[in-house]
């Protein structure tokens, strides 16, 4: 997967969108206050205060978009999550550009300011979701259909983990997992998964094996009588940026660490490394 290219996509469109939604806005605008009094396209055309809020409003969109974290694990978004993020970043930053580029000296009725903030809003909402929705969809299919693929390791060698990839390599709808290997407790190649997968390695190698084989996801289906290596397997992972997930017996060790996350197979829960040791300290009151 090329990463940068689908960044490229997503702030490209974001760029566009906005021009269009600027664009369109002003030329609104400006037929909205001529009373009905034909305006050429020179006229718009020519009028700085298009280009000047252009030259403003399309890095003021990408900078919101950037802080957001809008282009963040830019394969892996949810259509519905982009909506309320889109509808939220719009609606926030439509009130700076309404009290820069809206209100001026001219006598017009509050009401008036009220109807170019929602058109405005409705404008730069509609078209940005839509751009996005577009692309993110694409993704979404390509992702479904096993044209594109996350790098993922399972950890672990038994029972757990061999039940956790059949589910998710079986699934008619692919969760974008790529498997590419596992790893676990020692090097002995005699295990259930040893049949369908590489050995790796072992927890002592893992950070090697992420970096090595451009790891994105993780996927923890250790046995229970191996919770207690569940310390060196995060401290592995917790400086490496990458999606971490379990299966659901490991969540009553890790207590508060974890969320929900939906997939089309089997139920498995993200893990967040920050908290872990939060929670490791509760657990050694016990």
């Amino acid at each position: 997967m090329n990463k940068k290219l689908q960044i490229f996509k997503y702030v490209s469109a974001d760029i566009v969108t906005a021009v269009i939604a600027w664009s369109l806005f002003f030329i609104y605008r400006k037929y909205s206050e001529s009373q009905g009094i034909y305006i050429s396209k020179d006229i718009i055309l020519h009028d700085m205060n298009l280009y000047l809020g252009l030259a403003f409003l399309v890095p003021f969109w990408i900078f919101l978009y950037i802080l957001n974290g809008s282009y963040r694990r830019i394969y892996r978004k949810s259509r519905i999550k982009e909506l309320s993020q889109t509808f939220f970043i719009t609606f926030f930053g439509v009130i700076p550009i309404f009290f820069f580029f809206i209100l001026d000296d001219k006598v017009i009725s509050y009401k008036t300011y009220y109807h170019y903030f929602f058109v405005l809003f409705a404008l730069h909402f509609s078209i940005t979701f839509l751009v996005r929705f577009l692309i993110t969809s694409n993704t979404a299919y390509k992702i479904h259909n096993r044209i594109i693929g996350f790098n993922t390791i399972i950890i672990g060698s038994d029972e757990n983990a061999f039940s956790v990839y059949r589910e998710l390599d079986s699934m008619q709808k692919s969760a974008g997992n790529k498997f590419i290997g596992y790893v676990n407790g020692t090097n002995n190649g005699k295990c259930m998964l040893s049949e369908y997968l590489p050995n790796l390695g072992t927890y002592d190698s893992l950070k090697k094996v992420v970096d090595e084989y451009h790891v994105e996801e993780v996927i923890i289906a250790i046995e229970k009588t191996e919770k207690e290596k569940i310390e060196k397997i995060i401290t592995q992972l917790e400086e490496s940026s990458i999606i971490i997930k379990a299966i659901p017996s490991i969540q009553d060790f890790l207590l508060g660490t974890i969320k929900t996350n939906s997939i089309f197979g089997p139920p498995l829960v993200e893990i967040s490394p920050d908290l872990f040791y939060f929670s490791q300290y509760i657990l050694l009151l016990h």
